[in-house]
């Protein structure tokens, strides 16, 4: 289809002498003769252009809208818009103001605080035309917490394991945003929730613990967790 194809195109007329013009006249005349009719035919006809410009696809219903977070005081809340295409710029809106940088399909908010609440939406461009996402809201908790993490499972007080065997330390706690250091001794082993080591030798004995924090920088210690490694 030629639609689709950016050029322009000139059309001229042919003009074909009748059999009975063409006999008894010489090469010459029937050359001069036709050269004539072409130009008298051309000037009566009106000039013909043809546009033809190259069709730009518009843009598709995103795939992917922001939706509404309700986080807590310091969380990474994320928003994504996702449309099919190429070449598409973004650019977020907070409360219908331009978010400086913020131009990726990605939106992440680092450590929010309340001035972070809002309407969170995106606009996406091509070179033809521009859509906006849906809006989606962010909302702190209402209430935070002032009391120190809540610890709901935590290993035995006393293990015993074979030289060479493997120690599994799992600690839970009440808050999914909760962070944890494990400690063997007073040195760090481990920021999970839970910590893992295999072959363990003698020198893995000893006592472990785990130290709780939230958000708010609380912090609960877990009970300690002592470790007998016996020899084969």
């Amino acid at each position: 289809s030629l639609s689709h194809l950016p050029f322009s195109l000139s059309l001229s007329r042919v003009v074909v002498l009748p059999e009975e013009s063409r006999q008894g006249s010489g090469q010459d005349s029937l050359v001069e003769r036709s050269e004539s009719m072409h130009i008298a035919e051309s000037s009566r006809s009106l000039p013909l252009s043809v546009s033809l410009t190259q069709e730009i696809p518009l843009l598709e219903v995103p795939t992917i809208q922001p939706r509404e977070v309700v986080c807590r005081h310091g969380d990474r809340p994320l928003f994504q818009v996702d449309v099919d295409g190429d070449g598409l710029l973004y650019q977020w809106f907070c409360n219908g103001k331009e978010l400086a940088g913020e131009t990726r399909a990605r939106l992440v908010l680092a450590g929010v605080t309340p001035v972070n609440q809002g309407t969170y939406r995106c606009r996406v461009s091509s070179r033809r035309q521009s859509l906006m996402s849906h809006s989606a809201d962010l909302k702190l908790s209402a209430a935070h917490s002032s009391q120190p993490p809540q610890i709901t499972f935590e290993p035995p007080p006393k293990l015993i394991i074979r030289e060479g065997g493997r120690l599994i330390l799992d600690l839970t706690s009440a808050d999914a945003s909760d962070h944890f250091t494990w400690y063997h001794g007073n040195a760090p082993v481990s920021w999970s929730s839970c910590y893992e080591k295999h072959r363990l030798t003698i020198l893995d004995g000893g006592e472990y613990y785990c130290v709780v924090r939230n958000v708010q920088g609380l912090q609960q210690r877990s009970r300690s967790t002592f470790v007998e490694v016996y020899a084969r």
